[in-house]
């Protein structure tokens, strides 16, 4: 006979097997199956099986709080001191304990194929991948503040601000931790954390060849919002990963998670569009120094020039 702890969507959390025909669940310890549940009885409930008819007889040994049967979705309270026949794959409640009764010849779902990218997550799930892509993230941020002001005499804080990044990607660790802690499922808290390192080094590197793709493919970038629409489709990309690893969430749960912090930026991005003030004193001016290696794209004439900066404005 097995007997499987699960949780109200199903998971298993627990299983016990029992060679005997029959058992007693309970909190008490002469009980064949021992639960910490303050509200279960010393003796709650009794299960036999029957071998030939391959079906169970729950008997509630009169509890204070009872024993539910869970048929259709719905729980029924089973009457006390009185066998009822069960079938395998049903589940009874006893306290706030769910049980689902099993035997040896139910057949279970076939095995969940590996991922084709397993050995990848275990090479990130290293605390010493970890740690390179922690310094990379702080010298790539350094840097980037040195490019959009160079002398400035405050680069020394700006390391702070890097260790907080590092901060907000262990924090995104600990947020799949306590899921996998729900889900009881493995833990992989450092390829979380490294995942959210990663998105982050790879934001920064795109912030240093937007100028060369601004300066070569002005087309491609969206009307300049082509690093918003890039960031989501990281945060994107990442989240799903995080969400892949734990198989008892649905597939379209987890993409709806992946797109939660996308949407958020997306709709930031739109509002930003749609609300542009009407007047500008002045247009905007973020120039950016391309190397001539980099100019890829052919250059425009004075007239053409003079003629741009006319309508620019008029």
């Amino acid at each position: 006979m097995i007997i499987e702890s699960i949780d109200r969507a199903g998971h298993v959390i627990e299983v016990f097997q029992h060679k005997e025909h029959q058992l007693s669940v309970g909190r008490g310890y002469g009980n064949d199956i021992i639960l910490h549940d303050p509200h279960i009885d010393a003796e709650h409930v009794k299960i036999k099986f029957d071998l030939l008819q391959a079906c169970f007889y729950v008997r509630d040994m009169s509890s204070s709080n009872g024993t539910q049967v869970i048929r259709g979705g719905k729980a029924e309270l089973l009457e006390s001191g009185k066998y009822i026949k069960l079938n395998a794959g049903d589940a009874i409640v006893v306290g706030k304990t769910r049980l689902r009764l099993m035997h040896p010849f139910v057949a279970v779902p076939a095995a969940v194929p590996l991922s084709r990218f397993e050995s990848i997550y275990t090479f990130l799930s290293n605390w010493v991948f970890f740690v390179a892509a922690l310094v990379v993230v702080i010298l790539l941020y350094t840097f980037d503040q040195y490019l959009n002001a160079p002398y400035n005499d405050k680069l020394s804080k700006e390391l702070i601000t890097g260790v907080f990044l590092s901060f907000i990607a262990a924090g995104y660790g600990f947020i799949w931790l306590a899921v996998a802690k729900i889900q009881r499922t493995e833990i992989h808290f450092f390829l979380h954390a490294n995942l959210a390192l990663m998105l982050v080094a790879t934001a920064f590197l795109f912030d240093f060849i937007e100028p060369v793709l601004r300066y070569n493919m002005e087309w491609l970038l969206l009307g300049g919002y082509l690093s918003s629409v890039f960031n989501a489709g990281l945060m994107f990309v990442v989240v799903a990963i995080s969400a892949a690893q734990f198989n008892r969430i649905r597939v379209w749960v987890r993409y709806a998670i992946a797109l939660i912090l996308p949407a958020i930026v997306l709709l930031n991005t739109i509002s930003d569009l749609i609300d542009q003030p009407e007047f500008q004193t002045a247009p905007s001016y973020l120039a950016k120094i391309v190397s001539p290696p980099y100019q890829w794209a052919p250059g425009i004439s004075e007239t053409a020039f003079l003629q741009e900066a006319d309508e620019v404005f008029e």
